[in-house]
Parts: structure tokens; C-alpha cells; sequence
């Protein structure tokens, strides 16, 4: 089973609350879950099918609603090993690929 939920809002309501808990109910039969909150989408037509792609950009300035700064994720040299920045920007692409008959 594979559920696709997109949520353009900004804030956690019914809707939001309803994804988490389905997700919630869900881990038992270990599906592969991921929620996008914002998101920027294209449509686009292929031999057969269409295939929506989403992207998302997640950093500390989305956390504060767009009134933060943001910054990329560099690598950080330790004694301990190499990590990368806290709370940089995480980007992110969802490809899924739909069959029309």
C-alpha cells in the first residue's frame, strides 16, 4: 500500500493530524513513510503515465515560519570524525509515477 498525502499549509490541523496518526497506526506493517510538509510540484506528461515530482527544501528558516535565517549544510571537521552543520538546509526530491490508461 502506498499513500501520497501533499500539504501546501503551514500550520498542523485536522488534516495534518489525520496523516500523523494513520502513519502512527501504519508502522506495525513497516511501511516506508514520509511526510512533505511545504512543497514546490510539477506534473509531467511520459509514454503511458504522468510523473509528479515534489520538492522540498527543509531548513531553519522553515521551522520559524520563514522569519529565520537559513543556511546550507557544510561538513565539520572534529577529532572525532567528520558531521555535518546543525539544522542547515535539507533538500529533498520525490519522483512518483502514475500509470493512465
Amino acid at each position: 500500500m502506498r499513500i501520497l498525502h501533499l500539504d501546501s499549509g503551514h500550520e498542523m490541523r485536522g488534516g495534518q493530524w489525520q496523516v500523523l496518526r494513520l502513519m502512527e497506526g501504519l508502522r506495525r506493517a513497516n511501511p516506508a513513510a514520509q511526510f512533505v510538509g511545504s512543497f514546490r510540484w510539477s506534473v509531467t506528461p511520459g509514454v503511458g503515465g504522468i510523473t509528479l515530482s515534489l520538492t522540498n527544501t527543509t531548513s531553519f528558516r522553515s521551522l520559524t515560519y520563514d522569519k529565520g535565517p537559513q543556511w546550507p549544510r557544510v561538513p565539520v571537521f572534529t577529532p572525532y570524525g567528520t558531521f555535518t552543520s546543525p539544522m542547515g538546509n535539507t533538500h529533498q526530491t520525490y519522483n512518483v509515477t502514475a500509470t493512465c490508461h
